[in-house]
């Protein structure tokens, strides 16, 4: 160190120079705070690294304060300051408009840099007239310029100064403070704490110092984080630009647009957001007003500039860029080069096998001479075609399937190739000579999957591509002859190799795989790995390069690099003299020594010498502890939070680009201070190419390990941080989204192409390995618990269900979908869920885990009701509201009977458990009442009003919920006849209820009358079943009960009416082909019936019938019919004896004036059955969601041919992405779904070939789809196959027209459309 430097040093580290507290009472504490630990650093600890981060901070500081405190003011005027001219009159001030534009896009328009606090504080100065400025503030601002314009020092002789504090920043901080000496920094310092204390002080001809004008501008505490600003007498309100919170004084930082949120740090690494500012809104308001205003007067202007035509780069853009460019210096090995080249001119092709020592250079060796991002077709090194596979990436990158191998390795191959330098991807370019290449591309690609094939796919595969690219040669850069050309692949890492990965080899070609392809010549595959012999090396690894020997032609193969060799060590000492040049010959070979002839560890060295082994252990664990300890004690304050962040988020997610961390953890584009923390940590680090930039991780997995075991605290905030990040990001993807509807339900309603576009197909697998690895690391040190609440719950949800249709990371996604109900877990420890629960999201967890149903019920049993009372208490359980609307989820099959029951159990174990408690009551009448009147299905709800009326005996107010709960019965006819099927007796009970009668009378009368009806709808439904069966005495018993109780409903019923039409159609019917039926007839109740049959027709036939009736049968009937038809009648009353309770007498109008307004059938179209098998009712399916009709009506067919017909002439509308079924509408217009076999969705398309497209025109009998069913058989649930009219209007009903065997082609069932 020079002696004037010396001296200065020395003088510094005394109290002389340095401006007493007293002296500075009046100035803001945080400025005070700033400057007392400058000098105590300086003073007391004589540490330049940290007091040069220190400074930087004071300067900082300092622009921050003053320029917020003019931004306090501007906005005070901007929104209620009558005398300062916004709005529509600014429009004619063009300097006013212009400079509050300004203003306004710094502070609005993202994070604010060091060097965008200055421009404002430069803006402020130059309006201040204009802005209406305090003069105080005025003067602070212009104090505050002149420290942050000081010019500083470079430290070196002859070199220019640094033109200003931001300027000394971002081109000598950002290289990382670690690679400056001492020396320079203390040169630098003394600049700095001159202006430093210039500007805290006064001189001779300031009339006032920073002190006194601090008199006239002074915070005030004016709440419990609410400050007020004095200035020039008035009272500003400092709003969310200033604010204090537990002694700690928070700045503005930035303002997000799209998620209107204000965020506030302070110098400590914390901060605060805060959501809805109106005071931030109006702003934003204001700007995009002035904005219009601006672009109106630059289309008007005669003068307009031309825009470029390409986005250049900006200074300081350029200047990062810079900074990052020369990160690391690489020698080349060209003695290693040269080795290779020889082997390969003395084996022509094949497998050559490179083995170093850990920490010599493998994988810089393979990342220098991969050329996938160098720009042009051919490597210099070994003048050939080089692409690089690592097996490390394994580790890190997301992977397409449950198999890694599969995943990665074999897609990732071709991957590598693919793309051409110059001419892009080359799958067009596939056109090569059928002689030498048989098979495509393509063909190749599905072989290398197959373990028996994939070694002679892979060398054809490679020569394939040598071929193209000597095709696609336009710079002459190949020789003309395909053979003379050559290709490598270099496979880095073998022994990287796990128990999980090791089915890679495999997939390896072996030396006769080269010799059995005639056109393999100069195509090689070169991969490495350590030394057998090393210590460290795992069981696998071992293995894994045992298995490469034996794929060599011989020991010739392989190339063994030691590091004490002449040439590593020549090869170490270029790189050291390279590095540092003024390090001696012996300084060199000594550090060459002490690095154990490592480049592992030379870096390091080269850094901090002897005291990163000074605990003794020369392991890497043991340097990157050591190292990382000495740039800890050089960094300080905010560029400490960096660096601990920076160095968290390398290590959290393995593999990272300084974009990533600065978008994802910091929340702002690159900046300076990211970039230094990177160049300062490169040593311990190293980088490879991704799609477009550089990925930085440890060189070493000890290096990772250490930061993962040390700074716990530091990776949990980065996981905090990025999960945040991620909802950022999603909730941005949701706008986008929310415009399908239905896009939680199923994948039908959004195509994956659509949801790959809108979610950005690169982003979703970093999004998804990242969280997970967040997630699992929260976990682990206990934090997770603290971070959960809903909106990241339910967001994680949503993109996992999202991700079905995007995925590139199957293994990353299951686990993450494991952990979810863990996650709905917490929020229930939590109380969490005041918000909307959105259950469609919840539902398929809650189905495979019932633990999670147990756990909502335990907290409804001990909680009031929220929100998780919803999940229990819904409306609608089975669906069947959105039956026809939602179409077929993939979530179709949870709404079944089990999970409702299940619903329902927990339901009443809440309901005992807070029985008679008045919150719950008023809780579902709420629900009841809302849902009814928004014209949704309540039927479910009804259940438990039911429940509640009938079993809590102390229910105030009865009568109310009594009559909410008969509302509820009649909201929805459809779902209440299946519900009375079930309840009859406590629907009665409901009714005999003391209080029934304090309800509204009209409502409970029409649900009388509704329970009488359906009662005998049902009675005729099951009349025309045991018809249909020949059941003919069950129909007797029916058709007596029929006659009893049709007098008692009324006449404009009519669901009863047109049944009971049907149903004597269907006697006509019988009677015409079967005489059995006039039997029947004549043993029932004839006379009666007949009487309300129409009097023309086919009935005519019933009466010749009888009266040639042989007479012993007469004379039986004579005999019996009294006393057999009474029994029976007897029998059928007492079968039904609630039913006949419950029936309520009316006046009716006669059943034959009724039957008068029959509907004619107007047509009927006839669908044949599309496959050969056997033909049955559609209630007999094994699906209660197609037996109960919930997707159409129509019939069922088991297959016993593999053949799908069309069922008649139509078009395709879809087919399923599982082509398990298809969407056929035919030329009639009846919409079907074939949809073959029962659960056939889970088969994922196995045993399906489709033969058809959408879109398609076929013809009846025409086939459309084949399937395999010995594989089916097998794997499916059952064979039976729904084919369904999806859509049955109200006038049309469907008629069954086989049962039994029946083929394709022949008549399956009729849809017959009524006047």
């Amino acid at each position: 160190m020079g002696s004037e430097n010396k001296s200065w040093k020395e003088k510094v580290q005394t109290e002389s120079v340095w401006i007493p507290s007293s002296e500075l009472r009046w100035i803001p504490d945080i400025i005070v705070q700033k400057y007392e630990e400058l000098r105590k650093i300086i003073v007391e600890c004589g540490n330049s690294y940290q007091a040069i981060l220190c400074a930087k901070d004071f300067v900082e500081i300092s622009l921050r304060i003053s320029a917020i405190m003019g931004l306090i003011i501007v906005n005070h005027n901007m929104t209620k300051e009558k005398d300062f001219i916004v709005g529509e009159e600014i429009c004619n001030r063009e300097q006013e408009r212009e400079t509050s534009r300004e203003i306004l896009k710094l502070v609005l328009t993202g994070t604010i840099t060091m060097g965008g606090w200055q421009n404002l504080n430069d803006t402020l100065i130059k309006s201040s007239s204009v802005l209406l400025i305090d003069e105080s503030i005025e003067k602070i601002l212009k104090k505050t310029c002149e420290l942050a314009n000081t010019k500083i020092t470079n430290g070196v002789k002859g070199r220019e100064k640094y033109h200003s504090v931001v300027n000394w920043r971002n081109l000598a901080i950002a290289h990382g403070i670690i690679t400056m000496d001492e020396e320079r920094y203390w040169r630098q310092l003394k600049d700095l704490l001159f202006a430093i204390n210039r500007y805290l002080g006064k001189s001779e001809r300031e009339f006032c110092g920073l002190n006194e004008l601090y008199q006239n501008v002074f915070l005030e505490q004016a709440g419990v984080e609410r400050l007020v600003l004095h200035a020039g007498g008035k009272k500003y309100e400092t709003g969310f630009f200033l604010q204090k919170s537990k002694n700690e004084l928070f700045f503005f930082d930035s303002y997000n647009e799209k998620k209107h949120e204000v965020k506030l740090i302070n110098f400590a690494g914390e901060s605060k957001k805060y959501k809805n500012s109106v005071c931030f809104e109006t702003l934003d308001r204001q700007l995009k007003y002035l904005s219009k205003l601006s672009e109106e007067s630059e289309k008007n202007s005669k003068s307009r500039k031309r825009r470029p035509n390409k986005i250049e780069m900006t200074g300081e853009g350029e200047q990062k860029l810079a900074c990052l460019k020369n990160v690391e210096q690489i020698e080349e090995a060209v003695f290693l080069f040269g080795k290779i080249k020889q082997k390969m001119d003395e084996l022509q092709s094949g497998i050559l096998f490179l083995q170093m020592e850990r920490g010599t250079g493998k994988t810089t060796l393979s990342r220098m001479l991969d050329g996938r991002y160098a720009g042009n077709v051919r490597q210099k090194d070994l003048n050939a075609i080089v692409r690089a596979y690592y097996v490390g990436d394994l580790n890190y990158i997301t992977k397409s399937t449950k198999n890694p191998v599969i995943g990665d390795f074999c897609k990732g191959i071709p991957g590598l190739y693919e793309n051409h330098p110059v001419k892009g991807a080359i799958g067009r370019y596939n056109e090569q000579d059928q002689e030498i290449h048989p098979k495509s591309m393509s063909q190749l690609k599905a072989e290398l999957e197959d373990e028996k094939t994939s070694g002679a796919a892979m060398v054809e595969l490679l020569s394939l591509y040598r071929d193209i690219y000597t095709d696609l040669d336009d710079s002459h850069e190949l020789r003309e002859q395909y053979e003379d050309n050559r290709l490598v692949l270099i496979i880095d890492g073998i022994d990287e190799l796990g128990s999980s990965t090791m089915e890679l080899l495999r997939h390896l070609p072996s030396q006769a795989d080269f010799e059995r392809n005639a056109y393999a010549k100069n195509i090689f595959i070169l991969m490495t790995a350590r030394k057998e012999e090393e210590s460290g090396l795992t069981e696998d690894s071992k293995e894994a390069i045992s298995f490469v020997k034996s794929l060599l032609r011989s020991r010739e193969a392989i190339i063994s690099v030691d590091s004490h060799a002449k040439e590593s060590v020549e090869l170490l000492r270029k790189y050291l003299k390279k590095y540092q040049p003024q390090m001696t010959a012996e300084i060199v070979d000594q550090a060459i020594q002490k690095a154990e002839y490592k480049f592992l560890y030379v870096k390091p060295y080269l850094i901090f010498g002897d005291r990163i082994y000074r605990d003794g252990h020369k392991t890497a664990k043991a340097v990157a502890k050591n190292y990382i300890q000495e740039m800890i004690q050089r960094y300080f304050g905010m560029s400490l939070q960096y660096l601990y962040r920076v160095m968290g988020a390398i290590a959290l997610f393995g593999k990272i680009s300084i974009h990533d961390i600065c978008r994802n953890i910091f929340s702002t584009g690159v900046t300076f201070d990211a970039i230094g923390c990177i160049n300062d940590l490169m040593p311990l680090l190293t980088v490879s190419r991704g799609d477009g930039e550089s990925l930085y991780e440890y060189a070493d997995t000890e290096y990772r390990e250490y930061i993962l075991e040390k700074f716990p605290m530091v990776l949990a905030e980065c996981g905090r941080v990025y999960l945040d990040s991620f909802q950022a990001w999603y909730e941005e993807k949701q706008e986008c989204l929310k415009q399908y509807k239905g896009y939680y339900i199923t994948a039908q309603s959004l195509k994956a192409s659509e949801i790959r576009k809108i979610l950005c197909s690169e982003e979703y697998p970093k999004f998804l390995s990242r969280v997970l690895e967040s997630v699992v690391y929260l976990e682990k040190t206990g934090e997770l618990r603290e971070y959960i609440e809903l909106p990241f719950v339910e967001k994680l949800a949503e993109f996992l269900v999202q991700g079905v249709e995007t995925i590139v990371t199957r293994s990353v996604w299951e686990e993450l979908q494991a952990r979810m109900p863990g996650l709905y877990g917490v929020l229930l420890e939590k109380r969490r869920g005041t918000g909307k629960i959105a259950i469609e999201l919840l539902d398929p967890y809650l189905s495979k885990h019932p633990f999670l149903l147990e756990k909502i019920g335990e907290h409804c049993k001990n909680n009031p009701a929220d929100s998780w009372y919803d999940v229990i208490f819904r409306n609608d359980p089975w669906k069947i509201s959105d039956t026809k609307n939602m179409g077929y989820g993939p979530y179709r099959n949870q709404y079944k009977t089990e999970f409702a029951k299940e619903l329902w159990n927990q339901a009443v174990d809440i309901m005992d458990a807070r029985r008679n408690e008045i919150s719950l009551a008023r809780y579902l009448y709420a629900k009841a009442e809302k849902e009814i009147n928004s014209q949704k299905l309540v039927i479910s709800l009804a259940r438990y009003l039911e429940r509640m009326v009938l079993s809590w005996d102390d229910l105030p107010e009865r009568s109310k919920y009594l009559s909410v709960l008969v509302r509820a019965y009649l909201s929805n006819a459809a779902a209440f006849k299946e519900y009375l099927q079930d309840n009859r007796p406590s629907i009665q009970k409901v009714l005999s209820l003391p209080e029934a009668e304090k309800t509204d009378i009209e409502l409970v009368n029409e649900l009388k009358s509704k329970m009488e009806s359906e009662n005998i709808l049902e009675t005729i439904r099951l009349a025309r079943e045991s018809l249909r069966k020949g059941a003919w005495y069950q129909v007797s018993d029916f058709l007596y009960q029929i006659e009893e109780e049709k007098e008692r409903i009324s006449s404009d019923d009519h669901d009863f009416t047109e049944m009971y039409v049907q149903f004597t159609e269907e006697i006509e019917e019988m009677a015409d082909r079967e005489e059995a039926v006039c039997r029947i007839l004549v043993f029932s109740h004839f006379e009666t019936l007949y009487g309300a049959l129409p009097e023309d027709g086919k009935c005519r036939k019933l009466e010749e019938y009888l009266e040639t009736a042989p007479n012993e049968f007469a004379a039986d009937v004579q005999n019996d019919t009294a006393s057999e038809t009474g029994n029976e009648a007897a029998n059928g009353v007492a079968g039904d004896t609630d039913a006949q309770n419950s029936a309520q007498t009316q006046n009716t109008e006669n059943v034959d004036q009724a039957v008068k307004k029959e509907e004619k059938i107007r047509k009927t179209a006839i669908i044949y059955s599309p496959v050969n098998g056997i033909a049955a009712d559609l209630s007999t399916a094994p699906d209660e969601g197609f037996a109960g009709k919930m997707m159409g009506d129509g019939a069922v067919v088991t297959p016993t041919e593999g053949i799908v017909y069309a069922p008649a002439d139509g078009e395709v509308e879809f087919i399923f992405d599982t082509k398990h079924a298809i969407g056929f509408q035919t030329d009639s217009g009846i919409p079907m779904l074939l949809h073959m076999g029962i659960d056939t969705v889970k088969l994922e398309g196995k045993g399906f070939e489709i033969l058809v497209t959408e879109g398609q025109k076929v013809k009846m009998g025409e086939p459309m789809m084949k399937l395999d069913l010995e594989f089916l058989s097998a794997n499916a649930p059952s064979l039976v196959s729904p084919i369904l009219d999806t859509e049955p209007e109200d006038n049309q009903r469907i008629r069954l027209l086989a049962n039994g065997e029946i083929k394709a082609g022949e008549p399956l069932f009729a849809v017959e459309t009524l006047e």
